[in-house]
């Protein structure tokens, strides 16, 4: 990165405070920003208020900082923006180091069967493994000891990071972005019981991923077990998500990390979970919900609503309780006062 002040400006649309010319070769936090560095100030609120914000400001070493309009201006280089922290994710789009992808062909030791597909635009990393009846669309890249199973159909302009398997039959659309060590495709979570124990039902099935939905490192989406797993547009994925056989997703929907769904639990367009919630098996959670962190999903939700607890309950209901619990401490030594009290005799 090496851009001026007034490139930023331009980049967000902000107002310039200081010497358009300044030069700024770096992108880092308030705290540890240096003198070539831009940075960041949201005004005050989400947990700063004005005194701190203004003490930041004041001990911030960084060349210039994106700031909100309403505050007002330290003695260095400034550009007013309404949104402080949405303009400099701007900046490091365009400007920000990027992660580096195969380069268009296929790398020497990379293994394509004869009978794949790959885009003349693709690229295919160190060790990969493409096997027979795999296509892979233009733009798309697979970095180093991925693997692309049997009549897998990868679309256009995907990014698979290092050690990325997608089994085999299954489908992603345009715009992918898996990151490293997932499994796509793995078998879903089915036995049935036999007088020699149990004994794994088939899995048949097929994962599909449609456009533009990105899948955090080591997660693990299950294939159906009849049909189809599918991820719907736009959809997030954090670390370490398992999405077990014929789970389907809405468009648009985020989950934290840790999350663990049985299988065939559908979810409506929209829905967001937090860190460590659970789903049971076959229930079906409506557009919009929200679920709180570590919650324990047993049944189906309405579209709209939140729920939070393990159990979880709608959440206002279960952050009363809460807060109750921790009232039952003072409730009890009123109880054993009172009862004290009845006790003695009357004077």
């Amino acid at each position: 990165m090496d851009v001026t002040l007034a490139e930023v400006a331009a980049l967000v649309d902000g107002e310039i405070v200081g010497d358009p010319a300044t030069r700024l070769t770096g992108l880092a936090g308030v705290e540890s920003a240096g003198p070539a560095d831009l940075t960041f100030v949201r005004a005050p609120g989400a947990g700063a208020d004005t005194a701190s914000v203004a003490a930041t400001l004041a001990s911030t070493e960084a060349g210039a900082i994106l700031l909100d309009r309403s505050l007002d201006a330290p003695a260095r280089p400034v550009v007013r923006v309404t949104d402080p922290e949405a303009a400099f994710n701007a900046v490091c789009r365009a400007c920000g180091p990027t992660a580096p992808v195969p380069p268009a062909g296929i790398h020497p030791t990379a293994v394509v069967d004869p009978g794949a597909s790959v885009d003349p635009t693709a690229g295919v990393g160190a060790f990969v493994v493409v096997e027979a009846g795999a296509s892979i669309g233009p733009r798309s890249t697979i970095a180093a000891h991925g693997y692309v199973g049997h009549d897998v159909a990868i679309g256009a302009d995907c990014r698979l990071l290092p050690r990325v398997v997608v089994r085999e039959r299954c489908s992603l659309g345009d715009r992918v972005v898996i990151d490293s060590g997932c499994v796509i495709g793995s078998d879903g979570f089915g036995f049935e019981p036999g007088p020699d124990g149990a004994r794994r039902i088939p899995q048949i099935g097929r994962v599909v991923i449609e456009d533009d939905v990105e899948i955090g490192a080591g997660c693990a989406i299950d294939r159906a077990r009849l049909d189809e797993t599918r991820l719907g547009k736009g959809s997030k994925l954090d670390n370490l998500v398992h999405l077990g056989h014929n789970v389907k997703l809405g468009a648009h929907c985020l989950f934290a990390a840790q999350v663990g769904v049985a299988g065939t639990t559908t979810f409506g367009r929209g829905v967001e979970v937090g860190g460590q919630a659970g789903f049971r098996d076959h229930i079906h959670i409506g557009d919009g919900t929200k679920i709180g962190a570590q919650s324990g999903i047993l049944k189906s939700t309405e579209p709209g609503t939140s729920w939070f607890g393990s159990p979880a309950f709608p959440m206002r209901d279960e952050k009363r309780a809460i807060l109750l619990t921790h009232e039952l401490g003072n409730l009890v030594k009123r109880i054993k006062a009172l009862e004290a009290a009845v006790r003695r005799p009357a004077e």
